[in-house]
């Protein structure tokens, strides 16, 4: 009888699914050091900014929206880490081109599913991080009634998260670390996979061995 050949295979499968690794998305809003005032260069809200590092931002309209601010902004507190974080003030009408607004919701689409999504909150209430799969439904939320003066963490965990909301009912908001999980798994690196098919082949070699 011939031997079977498919459990070398069993082990390739064992051996790939070992050296995969989920790929972790961090924002820290940093392009936003030196710019205290919404009105200062480049007078935009944040859009495609961050779309390299998997991650859209988009206001209620084309022309509004958060942006990424310094700490020198006078929200009463520093950015959570380094010197920036993603702000929005509904006083400050017209300040970006066109006559747009730094006000809520914002919307932030990802370049491919998430597992999920986290990021802090202050000064705000009714502060709400919500998220929805790729149809539309809502996979979950989290929500912190009164952020003022320091920071809290919103985090929604779940299957197929295509897009996130932060929304608030207060005049002023400000958010900071902006973290995600892709659902995708990374491919193994050429020096990882090349040790790995030379193993593999000493595994089959003496498997075929011992069953002929």
């Amino acid at each position: 009888m011939k031997p079977c050949l498919f459990r070398p295979l069993t082990i390739v499968g064992t051996l790939m699914l070992g050296s995969s690794a989920l790929l972790a998305g961090s924002i820290d809003f940093e392009i936003g050091v030196g710019r205290c005032v919404f009105a200062q260069s480049p007078r935009t809200a944040l859009t495609t900014q961050y779309a390299g590092s998997g991650v859209t931002f988009s206001g209620p309209s084309a022309i509004d929206g958060g942006a990424a601010l310094d700490q020198c902004s006078s929200f009463g507190i520093n950015a959570r880490s380094g010197a920036a974080f993603l702000a929005f003030n509904a006083s400050a009408v017209g300040s970006f081109v066109g006559g747009g607004t730094p006000i809520g919701p914002e919307t932030l689409t990802f370049s491919s599913l998430v597992t999920d999504v986290s990021i802090w909150a202050s000064v705000g209430t009714d502060v709400t991080l919500t998220a929805f799969d790729g149809g539309g439904k809502q996979v979950g939320s989290s929500s912190v009634a009164n952020a003022e003066g320091s920071w809290n963490l919103l985090k929604v965990s779940g299957p197929g998260i295509a897009t996130a909301v932060l929304s608030f009912s207060s005049t002023l908001a400000i958010f900071d670390d902006l973290n995600f999980t892709p659902s995708g798994t990374n491919v193994p690196e050429p020096g990882t996979l090349g040790s790995l098919l030379v193993g593999l082949g000493v595994v089959t070699a003496g498997w075929i061995r011992r069953n002929r």
